[in-house]
């Protein structure tokens, strides 16, 4: 025949009218539908919550950066491919095609009278 250990419930509210022998352990469950639970243990005079978790560690060292991988969709590379010939410009957001005039001048331009 196998022994039965019955072990006290109830919501976490009511823990402090719980009154356990030393030894005896009681679950609190913390929601209504009693998915969630703490596990606390008598000692003699009161009772005390086990953390079933443990103590955090110690935060270990940076590990090495990994490989980089391929270039994003706002990344332009020397292997991008586009439809625009010529210069390109940013805007920040994207990139379009430079004009003439505009945005750089034609090497056929004279600054001060001079030609470059």
């Amino acid at each position: 025949m196998a022994n039965v250990i019955k072990i006290k419930r109830g919501q976490k509210s009511n823990i402090g009218k719980a009154t356990l022998a030393e030894g005896e352990l009681a679950i609190a469950y913390t929601d209504e539908d009693k998915t969630a639970a703490e596990l606390y243990v008598g000692n003699g005079t009161d009772k005390v919550q086990i953390n079933l978790k443990g103590e955090k560690g110690e935060t270990g060292a940076q590990g090495t950066a990994g490989a980089k991988g391929d270039a994003g969709p706002n990344e332009v590379s020397t292997t991008t491919a586009t439809n625009i010939s010529g210069l390109i410009k940013g805007d920040g957001s994207k990139v379009s095609q430079a004009a003439k005039g505009t945005d750089y001048l034609a090497p056929d331009s004279t600054i001060d009278g001079g030609t470059f």
